[in-house]
């Protein structure tokens, strides 16, 4: 019981806070689409436009994105509309301007929030299944959703949050296989699996170090076995026919349609350039915008000989993956976007392998850097948070060559935001700003920094714990 209600703070905590930072606007044509989209499927029961969305001159029939977020907006729609908004067509209706402004779109923020939090939820409990101590697992689950990129990433209307989500059931689901190799557990490994690439098509990547792993989960007397990777292969087929029957309804064709640009040739500046972009360019290096992933590959070699499991393996081949992947995506520096938006669906275990190197540190110099490397990446996520993210469209341009710019690093480019609150873009702010706050409103702000502010003790209590970890000894 105290565990839950410890879990229910956690969360609690997180979606107030998440809440009060929403911006109530949209941030991209990839989240405005699939916003509306989800729209037309809870209250028309079609997921085409009629007549087709427009966004800078740009028609739309169907959205051409990957369904998944689409889909989760759907259960939170359909609620509103009947709760909040019972007699409120201009609720369920698309826009007919091309503005790409919809006043209902405040109310999609709490999805991603929502999702977030659960991700930082389920890291905690995670944490402390492999032995992690609760401060430990705590510093995990907080590193993750307060310092990194995924604060930023929950306001705005991407999908790579709900693939974050997806990516680390799937991860926890396999380490359950080393133990409990029953058909609940392989169809929960499955469905995570489904519901990843159902959320972004280039999460296949993801998907064949996550089977050959899941071979590998033998019982100690059988090393390898194919049970688990063939069972899961079967179970993604509803999975496979869902995402199938989208393309087919959006476009009326099987071809390879949305990731068919992935193999449209090489690069201008080539893989090697790219990778190089992808971790350390200023405008969207991981490095640049999770300072902790410098520590990764150490806290992955003590991961390995504290717990003799192939999780640590597993991390890195994800990782490596991923990066080698997108060195190879037509765009790796993800469109008109902030940071590292790639990279978000690994966040969650980067930021679990991230606080390793400190757990038994000789002398002050690795808790030093691990702590100057939080308050960098949390002072670089505020820039992403507060003021209007800076997407640098210089850096989807080819060569690219506005990524390597310092004058496009988040720091650079915003810092005089940070000093000024009246511009933050926090629909909270601004409507203060602009008119002053409404009665509701008012009442909305109290009650979440009530909420936020209460549930203090119990999220961060646990931090001040400073015992070991239970089983771990790195």
């Amino acid at each position: 019981m105290a565990h839950a209600r410890d879990a229910a703070a956690l969360f609690a905590h997180l979606l107030a806070v998440y809440l009060l930072l929403a911006a109530g606007h949209r941030y991209s044509v990839d989240g405005y689409v699939t916003y509306q989209q989800a729209k037309r499927i809870a209250f028309h029961g079609s997921v085409h436009f009629d007549p087709p969305l427009e966004w800078q001159n740009v028609r739309y029939a169907a959205s051409p994105w990957d369904e998944g977020l689409t889909l989760a907006y759907v259960p939170w729609l359909t609620i509103l509309g009947r709760i909040a908004f019972p007699n409120d067509p201009g609720f369920r209706e698309v826009p007919r301007d091309s503005s790409g402004e919809d006043p209902t779109f405040r109310w999609a923020g709490a999805v991603l929030a929502a999702i977030t939090a659960a991700t930082a939820l389920l890291l905690d409990r995670f944490g402390r299944t492999l032995g992690l101590s609760p401060a430990r697992a705590r510093c995990a689950a907080l590193i993750f959703s307060v310092t990194s990129p995924a604060l930023s990433y929950q306001k705005q209307d991407f999908a790579q949050p709900l693939a974050a989500l997806w990516l680390l059931c799937a991860v926890m689901a396999w380490h359950r296989l080393g133990s409990d190799r029953r058909m609940r557990t392989i169809a929960a490994f499955a469905g995570a699996l489904g519901l990843l690439v159902m959320t972004r098509s280039e999460c296949l990547l993801f998907v064949v170090p996550l089977l050959v792993a899941a071979s590998a989960k033998g019982d100690g007397k059988v090393p390898i076995s194919l049970r688990a990777p063939l069972t899961t292969i079967a179970l993604l087929l509803p999975f496979v026919l869902t995402h199938l029957a989208f393309g087919y309804l959006e476009t009326g064709g099987l071809g390879p349609g949305r990731g068919a640009e992935w193999f449209s040739g090489y690069r201008p500046d080539g893989p090697l350039v790219a990778l190089a972009g992808l971790w350390i360019s200023p405008a969207r290096g991981l490095v640049v915008f999770f300072p902790l992933t410098v520590f990764v590959p150490v806290g992955l070699a003590r991961m390995r000989r504290a717990i003799g499991d192939r999780l640590p393996l597993l991390l890195a081949a994800l990782v490596a993956v991923w990066s080698v992947g997108f060195a190879t995506w037509p765009s790796w520096a993800a469109g008109d976007s902030w940071g590292c938006r790639f990279f978000v669906p690994l966040l969650p275990l980067l930021a679990l392998a991230a606080p390793w190197p400190a757990e038994r540190p000789e002398g002050a110099i690795p808790r030093t850097l691990r702590v100057a490397a939080i308050a960098v990446g949390f002072t670089t996520s505020l820039t992403g948070v507060l003021p209007d993210p800076d997407f640098h469209t210089t850096c989807s341009q080819w060569p690219h060559d506005g990524c390597w710019s310092l004058a496009n690093h988040p720091l650079a480019a915003t810092w005089t935001k940070l000093l000024n609150p009246r511009s933050y873009d926090l629909f909270l702010v601004q409507d203060a700003v602009h008119g002053g706050l409404s009665a509701a409103e008012m009442t909305w702000a109290v009650l979440l920094a009530t909420l936020a502010i209460a549930t203090v003790p119990a999220v961060y209590g646990p931090l001040g714990d400073a015992g070991g970890n239970r089983r771990i000894r790195a």
